[in-house]
């Protein structure tokens, strides 16, 4: 029998803990509203986010130029008299500047191994056009920029996880892809995939955004194998992510990782099939090597034959011319 002043431990289940780890101080959530890249990786977050901000910075400055630096813009002169209110208040100001300005920043999704990238691009700019430069280049050049990162998918907006604001969101994302007057008829897929979320349900979330592009009126059809364009929703918790992306299948459903290893296999392959023509060559030069050795042979051979038979033509001939002189023979 227990002691009536010992509290019983009560045991939780694993989902009590789960969302208990604290964030750290100063990092942003995911949250409505917000455009960037969704990353994904295999564990090892922080250098999965190290890696995403050297590619993607290295090819917006290729696009957009370099990111503009508040600091270089400031002239600080210390002869300046000013009283110590406004110097923090002006630190302040910077300060929050500065983290508004930030091309790239990495925000909490609140899902293991998934790491959204919140961008401030030039103009607003989408990074749907920044993320396919980057993997299209990659596959097209042959050179492998990550190791850690698993999949780079754009994002052109974000919402509630709810019917209505997830309608409002698509239409008008829609607008330049399928609703424009110079629009062309085009086959179209919808990508979904939800993380801690039960609340909105797939095949409801498809066939509404279906219907959508079905009943603008544009000609456009459903093609699940290899999609001009692909709607892809991603759900996190309460938050709906979503893009229109073009070349889903070529860039292989912009997973990274497996670009890389579509340039791994393209080059193996480019190596066998230069081993196996260096081996052809190799191969015809060693007959024709053997082909002239046979030829010399074989010449040489008719010349002894030659030889050997005019010999035995001339030893014929002196024999006769003998036998000739000889009257009593």
């Amino acid at each position: 029998m227990a002691d009536g002043n010992t509290s019983l431990k009560r045991k939780h289940s694993k989902a009590f803990y789960v969302g208990n780890k604290k964030k750290k101080r100063g990092q942003e959530l995911l949250a409505p509203g917000m455009k960037g890249v969704l990353v994904t990786c295999n564990e090892r977050e922080n250098l999965c986010v190290r890696e995403a901000y050297n590619v993607l910075n290295e090819y917006a400055d290729k696009l957009y130029g370099p990111e503009r630096s508040l600091q270089d813009n400031d002239s600080v002169n210390e002869s300046d008299s000013e009283d110590i209110e406004d110097a923090l208040a002006k630190e302040v100001k910077q300060l929050q500047e500065t983290k508004t300005e930030k091309r790239f920043q990495a925000v909490l999704t609140g899902a293991v191994n998934v790491i959204f990238i919140k961008t401030n691009l030039p103009d607003s700019k989408d990074p749907t056009d920044l993320v396919h430069t980057v993997l299209n280049d990659m596959l097209e050049k042959g050179c492998k920029k990550t190791r850690y990162c698993q999949r780079f998918l754009p994002i052109s907006g974000s919402c509630h996880a709810n019917k209505e604001e997830m309608k409002k969101l698509a239409e008008q994302l829609f607008q330049s892809s399928f609703f424009a007057e110079d629009v062309k008829p085009s086959t179209f897929s919808v990508m979904y995939k939800s993380r801690n979320n039960s609340s909105i349900h797939r095949d409801d979330t498809i066939s509404a955004l279906a219907s959508i592009v079905m009943n603008a009126g544009k000609g456009h059809t459903v093609n699940l194998n290899n999609p001009d364009l692909a709607i892809c929703v991603e759900i996190m918790k309460n938050v709906c992510c979503m893009s229109v992306v073009k070349d889903f299948m070529k860039l292989r459903k912009y997973n990274i990782h497996e670009v890389n290893e579509k340039i791994f296999q393209s080059q193996r392959t480019d190596n066998e099939d230069s081993e196996k023509v260096k081996s052809k060559n190799q191969t015809i030069m060693k007959s024709g090597d053997n082909d002239a050795d046979s030829g010399v042979q074989r010449d040489g051979n008719n010349a002894d034959s030659d030889m050997n038979r005019d010999g035995n033509n001339a030893d014929s001939t002196t024999v006769d011319d003998a036998t000739s002189e000889n009257p009593d023979t």
